[in-house]
């Protein structure tokens, strides 16, 4: 049995009373072998994971999707607790990241944390987080095996037309601004018996974008299921169209996403997907067979 836990995403859940942020953060749990995927904004997941009596002590690594803050912030707070854990992130995580507001102005809107706070080289090749003990490592390969039966892929190659990167999101180098090609952006590919099985964060590089290419790199092997954000949050109607025209071809057993989905197209997709449809609120859990 394979189990994904939402331990933080923008919704609260008043059953089980824990409280929700603009963020995303899911403990996975892989044949045994547990994950972090994402860390929300600030430390709350800590304070749900206690709530709900998940272990998160046992985390055999943390992968981060990008360096967004509400996927990131809350990883100072884990690590003050938890030493020494592997740290996964893609290419050009470190890169200073921004958000231009529709009125002009320019926030920060990156990770808590710089390269600065890192000392670089460990082992010959792992920058470690001060005093954390904990080895970062960044994935350059399109695609890299994290495990047996668990890939990370990035380097998401344009493959449609109607997936157009959102220009208000920047990255600055030597005092310069430009749009950020999100290089960091990471996905966590599960193989099951009928087929991968996908977790995003954000999905800023288009979700039939990265499903494109991950089935390229697999095979063409099925999506069995997407789980976490696709961020079509301020898509037209005709990129949510095509969006669900694209996701129905693939005929996925199911479909977790909410997060930066956007609840008016989170009831859309509940609409058009009805009971393949799960709406991943925080505390929710999903279970599926290998």
């Amino acid at each position: 049995m394979i189990r994904v836990t939402t331990i933080v995403e923008n919704h609260s859940n008043p059953v089980l009373g824990v409280p929700g942020e603009h963020g995303l953060s899911m403990k996975v749990e892989y044949k045994g072998r547990p994950l972090l995927f994402d860390t929300g904004q600030t430390g709350i997941f800590l304070d749900n994971a206690d709530k709900m009596n998940i272990d998160l002590t046992d985390i055999n690594a943390v992968i981060l999707s990008h360096g967004h803050y509400d996927h990131t912030g809350g990883l100072p707070s884990y690590l003050k607790q938890n030493y020494g854990k592997k740290i996964y992130v893609g290419r050009n995580f470190f890169d200073r990241k921004f958000r231009k507001n529709p009125d002009g102005t320019i926030v920060y809107n990156g990770n808590p944390f710089l390269p600065e706070d890192c000392r670089e080289q460990v082992n010959g090749h792992a920058p470690v987080l001060k005093e954390s003990g904990a080895a970062v490592y960044v994935i350059e390969d399109p695609v890299c095996k994290l495990d047996e039966g668990m890939w990370l892929v990035r380097d998401f190659k344009i493959k449609n037309d109607f997936e157009i990167l959102n220009d208000s999101f920047l990255i600055k180098k030597n005092s310069e601004y430009s749009v950020d090609r999100f290089q960091d952006e990471i996905v966590l590919c599960m193989e099951t018996a009928k087929g991968i099985v996908l977790l995003a964060g954000c999905s800023h590089a288009g979700i039939i974008n990265i499903v494109e290419n991950v089935r390229e790199h697999f095979a063409g092997r099925p999506i069995r299921g997407i789980i976490g954000g696709t961020h079509l949050i301020h898509a037209g109607e005709e990129r949510l169209n095509r969006t669900i025209e694209e996701l129905k071809k693939l005929n996925p057993e199911f479909l977790a996403v909410s997060h930066c989905t956007g609840d008016d197209n989170i009831q859309r997709l509940r609409d058009e997907f009805g009971e393949r449809f799960i709406m991943n609120i925080t505390g929710n859990r999903i279970e599926f067979s290998e």
